[in-house]
């Protein structure tokens, strides 16, 4: 919708190919909790929530930032509010922002065919001639791909621009689950799915070797471990997996207080009350209903006092609370994800108009790249920036196309004129 919008604006005759009976499918579907059209941050913040493709981003978040696209949304009437660290529309429902760009989308004259699906794209001596919808070939010159890749495939996501793409010789990062929840071999109980840690610090085993520590929280879901910090890991995890390689997730639940200062503390704490348990202990720091899973994981009896415990039970205690080991199996489906990790290879893309290096004509914008990012509408606001940066350039090589024909015309009456006059004299 942003890439037909910016044509329209630039000039350009725009068609716009929908394959949903209603355009905006994967905007509506999202909670109206969760959602958010920009993250609040600047462009260098925005760059560093990427795992895959920050870097590549830079030019279109600079050219098409969030505050751009927030001052955008405003004058087209959306009043929007800031929570926390995003924007979101003022009644904060995703439809207010869809009714808004559909509505542009009218106003531009931008040729909307809804339940169309691209069936096939025309291209000859690698250069865009049209696309086929329908069983029928219609001519463009210049294509924009917004198609996603593979997450959430009931919205219509279910990978027609990677093949495209692929058909066209271009290549394909292998694709994985992004920003979803990750499985684990430990069978978590009734207990925990639902419960949140606030505060704790994960870190990533490789092969039983440490890659990286982050501060965060973390969410259980039946089955397996969630939050925003391990779904902005998941795409990573995934790659790792598909490799063979061992991956665990330690949590350290306490993570203010360092691990040879942990029993001084459940001392001094225990000491303050007779009648005080281990689990009235640990529920200072993390929720009630994870305290029996603590138990099991520890094999210590968190119902009796600290000083109850035997040395061993005090030991094992104290590895769990800063150090609790999860393996990882997996990760949830495409289903489940909200985003793409891979997609068309960045190094085939120009960085500052988004166009193939492989077919000229051919211009790809949003998930359907190789990009990654973390939860907070970073994925969105690259959406956003690129299709802008997208349509932009592609309408401006249809301009200049025109102009170069006209040019052209004129001299040759121009010569024709001389030629004219040479031969009357």
């Amino acid at each position: 919708m942003m890439a037909a919008i910016t044509a329209a604006e630039c000039g350009a005759r725009v068609t716009l190919y929908e394959k949903n009976p209603i355009l905006g499918k994967r905007l509506l579907m999202l909670e109206t909790e969760d959602f958010a059209y920009t993250h609040g941050g600047d462009v260098e913040q925005l760059v560093e929530g990427f795992s895959r493709g920050g870097e590549f981003l830079y030019p279109a978040l600079i050219r098409f930032s969030n505050q751009a696209w927030i001052g955008y949304l405003e004058k087209l009437g959306l009043k929007s509010i800031s929570v926390e660290d995003r924007f979101l529309p003022e009644t904060g429902k995703p439809e207010d922002l869809v009714n808004l760009l559909s509505d542009e989308l009218k106003k531009r004259g931008v040729e909307v065919k809804i339940s169309t699906k691209t069936q096939d794209l025309l291209v000859s001596r690698k250069k865009i001639q049209g696309l086929v919808a329908h069983n029928l070939e219609a001519k463009y010159d210049r294509v924009i791909l917004t198609t996603g890749g593979l997450a959430r495939p009931k919205t219509g996501s279910t990978g027609d621009g990677l093949s495209f793409a692929e058909k066209l010789r271009h290549n394909i990062i292998p694709t994985f689950p992004g920003l979803v929840p990750l499985k684990t071999l430990e069978k978590l109980g009734n207990e925990l799915p639902g419960a949140v840690l606030k505060k704790v610090k994960l870190t990533l085993f490789v092969d039983k070797e440490r890659q990286e520590s982050v501060f965060g929280k973390v969410k259980f879901v039946s089955g397996a471990i969630a939050g925003p910090t391990i779904l902005a890991m998941s795409g990573k995890v995934n790659r790792l997996l598909s490799e063979s390689k061992s991956v665990e997730i330690s949590l350290d639940l306490k993570p203010d207080t360092p691990r040879e200062h942990l029993e001084e503390w459940f001392k001094a704490e225990a000491e303050k009350g007779l009648n005080v348990s281990v689990g009235d202990l640990l529920h200072t720091f993390i929720p009630g209903r994870m305290i029996p899973v603590v138990g099991r994981f520890s094999g210590a009896r968190v119902y009796k006092g600290y000083f109850a415990l035997s040395s061993l039970e005090k030991k094992a205690l104290l590895i769990v609370v800063k150090d609790m080991r999860f393996n990882i199996t997996g990760s949830g489906s495409y289903q489940d994800a909200l985003v793409t990790s891979g997609g068309v290879d960045l190094s085939e893309v120009d960085i500052d108009t988004m166009e193939s290096k492989l077919v000229k004509g051919l211009y790809f914008a949003g998930e359907i790249l190789d990009i990654e990012g973390k939860t907070g509408a970073y994925n969105l606001q690259a959406a956003f920036s690129t299709a802008r940066t997208a349509a932009e350039a592609a309408a401006k090589t249809t301009k200049r196309v025109v102009k170069k024909k006209a040019t052209v015309k004129k001299t040759t009456t121009k010569k024709a004129k001389k030629a004219t006059k040479k031969a009357t004299a």
